[in-house]
């Protein structure tokens, strides 16, 4: 998991640079990812999917009014939220920021 950033009012360009940001990321790391899972929604632009296109990575866009589709990831996102961050107090955004709350993953329940 990756905090790729915090903002109070995401839009599409703010999507766009937290995607160029993930894949300086990735180039700088050993990681290899073939097809970017998302939904429908309004803040993935088409310049958001060009970031990852442009690296070989297929996006894989979530049907319409099907919320089983997404249920790996929903699970995880409870499973972080249940075991994370229901232990810890964040303060604001800048206690967000600094902290190392990414660091915590419980991936192996669903291996």
């Amino acid at each position: 998991m990756h905090l790729a950033g915090v903002a109070i009012n995401p839009d599409g360009a703010w999507m766009t640079q937290q995607a160029r940001n993930m894949v300086w990321m990735l180039d700088e790391s050993e990681a290899e990812i073939h097809c970017l899972l998302r939904d429908n929604d309004s803040k993935y632009s088409s310049s958001f999917d060009a970031v990852f296109v442009s690296e070989g990575i297929n996006i894989i866009s979530l049907p319409y009014h099907a919320p089983n589709a997404n249920s790996i990831a929903e699970r995880w996102v409870r499973t972080a939220r249940n075991e994370c961050l229901d232990h810890i107090l964040i303060w604001n955004e800048d206690h967000l920021q600094r902290g190392q709350f990414g660091t915590y993953s419980a991936v192996s329940r669903f291996i």
